[in-house]
């Protein structure tokens, strides 16, 4: 995948929280559109809730946390960039660690676990055999008895943080190697929507980057790229198939702001799984 911003690191979570506020900063008029779609699909498919937790809550860009906390006794906010722990301060004033519950953590459970024995797997040349053999465990946000989860535009990213630490340890792989990669972030991915569809009585929102174009002004036809791997697109349809959905698109990067020649556009899906009752 291609990408403008610096390529994430194990311990990069709270330079690219950073970089894509700057990001943001800088192309606010085009992401507008998509920071309040996301923030009107919550709003119209979110009910009464006792215990709302929001996987990816961020800088709160694309969260009307306000909003959520009419409609939930109880808000937990999770990501793994430690810096967001002021913005979510400051947005639940007199809330904060009393309805508004603070979470930092990777939301698959799993990356430092994988991380730690990168280099010495790559230095004795059984990479391929180790990506091959790695299995995602159910996460911990899993566990918290939550009547209401919002996958927060991190499915599609979850796999890419990973995907970059692999390439910091290894930046050419062989095709082995590269399809032992790709079968491991689909894994993160599967693991994510299992999680998000184990419990048939909670609401689950998703909303995820399904494809990435790009765009370039010396090419006649746009580039395009799945963002949903193996068989998490099969999981993300399977499982939230009932609900009400919605799409659209996210101009990330325009032509002309962060570069003069290329741009980057994203499509966007949201979904629902209502409660079995």
């Amino acid at each position: 995948m291609r990408t403008f911003l610096a390529p994430r690191s194990g311990d990069d979570f709270s330079s690219m929280g950073r970089a894509i506020e700057e990001r943001y900063a800088r192309c606010k008029e085009w992401w507008e559109p998509h920071l309040s779609c996301t923030r009107e699909f919550i709003a119209h498919n979110l009910g009464r809730c006792s215990r709302l937790a929001v996987l990816g809550a961020g800088r709160l860009l694309d969260l009307d946390l306000s909003a959520l906390l009419e409609r939930a006794r109880e808000v937990h906010l999770f990501d793994a960039d430690p810096e967001c722990i002021s913005r979510w301060r400051v947005a639940a004033g007199a809330d904060f660690r009393r309805r508004v519950i603070p979470h930092i953590e990777d939301a698959t459970g799993v990356l430092a676990a994988w991380t730690q024995p990168l280099k010495a797997v790559a230095r004795r040349g059984t990479l391929a055999e180790y990506l091959w053999d790695l299995e995602a465990v159910e996460p911990q946000w899993a566990r918290g008895e939550f009547d209401a989860i919002i996958s927060l535009n991190i499915a599609g990213q979850i796999p890419l943080y990973w995907r970059d630490r692999v390439l910091a340890v290894k930046a050419s792989l062989t095709a082995s190697e590269s399809a032992a990669l790709e079968s491991s972030m689909s894994e993160l991915q599967c693991a994510h929507m299992r999680a998000l569809a184990a419990d048939a009585q909670a609401l689950r929102i998703v909303v995820t980057d399904t494809e990435y174009y790009y765009y370039d002004v010396d090419q006649p036809e746009w580039e395009v790229e799945g963002a949903l791997y193996g068989d998490s697109a099969a999981l993300f349809n399977e499982f939230f198939e009932r609900g009400s959905s919605s799409c659209w698109l996210w101009h990330l990067a325009p032509q002309y702001i962060e570069s003069d020649n290329e741009g980057e556009i994203h499509r966007v899906e949201a979904r629902v799984r209502p409660p079995r009752l």
